[in-house]
């Protein structure tokens, strides 16, 4: 392990950085664990790195699916999403429809939230890395729920939805962007998730994994994004030192034409 970080410091102490670093990935990759100590090392190297994460739209949605739940206690529908309990009582797909502009817009401003203060911490620090990864995550959420209440494209939401989709897209092509995308089979995540309350459904994971793939394809044609794609099955000393090394190799790393790498 002190092997490993000690060959990271020594990669660390010659290189550029980004100024916003983004961890996604399914719940149990160990996007927060990585992130940490990302971060620890940077300050060792006199580096001023913040981790934070940008939870704000996981209020507003969370609040409306529980306000429809209160508002449609007769007009529900029972939906199996987590795999570890039985269907639970959702509110039928046509009042998810229905209701479904307010729900964006209140994604909208949970997104000016974590806007505002992302750009605030960005003033404040030079590195600040986003351990969440919930801007893609944010989207993942919002297009998974417009599938299940299957929502129309040509529908009056779904136009407000592919707008909001590219408002969030264009925000992230603002700057120099590295995304840490720690990817993970699903037994592997199963067996991480014991301690855990609830498990995120195999179904759930692969949308989220197809929303990740179009967003980063989008991005990477643009230009500014930079991304790694890293196995996190590994133990975590070895898995850092393939972010670190993959990363932070190259001085002009930042400069080149966005690529995806992918570390076997």
């Amino acid at each position: 392990m002190r092997a490993c970080l000690g060959r990271a410091s020594a990669l660390m102490k010659t290189n550029n950085f980004p100024k916003l670093i983004i961890f996604i990935g399914p719940q149990g990759a160990g996007k927060t664990t990585h992130a940490r100590i990302l971060s620890k090392w940077f300050k060792r190297l006199n580096r001023d790195a913040h981790v934070t994460s940008l939870t704000h739209y996981t209020v507003f949605h969370l609040g409306f699916i529980r306000l429809l739940g209160l508002l449609c206690k007769t007009n529900v529908v029972k939906v199996r999403f987590y795999e570890d309990l039985p269907p639970q009582p959702f509110p039928s797909t046509e009042i998810y429809r229905r209701l479904f502009p307010l729900l964006i817009f209140l994604h909208f401003i949970g997104f000016t939230l974590s806007l505002i203060k992302l750009r605030l911490l960005m003033f404040l620090h030079e590195i600040i890395i986003e351990h969440e990864g919930y801007i893609f995550k944010q989207l993942a959420d919002l297009n998974f729920l417009a599938m299940f209440i299957k929502l129309r494209p040509d529908a009056v939401a779904g136009g407000l939805l592919k707008r909001f989709n590219m408002m969030i897209l264009n925000m992230l092509l603002n700057d120099e962007v590295l995304i840490v995308r720690l990817r993970v089979g699903v037994n592997v995540l199963k067996k991480r998730y014991i301690n855990r309350p609830h498990i995120e459904p195999t179904h759930y994971i692969l949308f989220q994994e197809r929303v990740y793939n179009i967003t980063i394809k989008h991005l990477s044609a643009c230009g500014k994004l930079r991304v790694i794609a890293i196995d996190s099955s590994a133990n975590i000393a070895k898995v850092f030192l393939n972010i670190v090394t993959k990363v932070f190799k190259n001085r002009s790393i930042f400069k080149r034409r966005s690529s995806m790498i992918n570390i076997h």
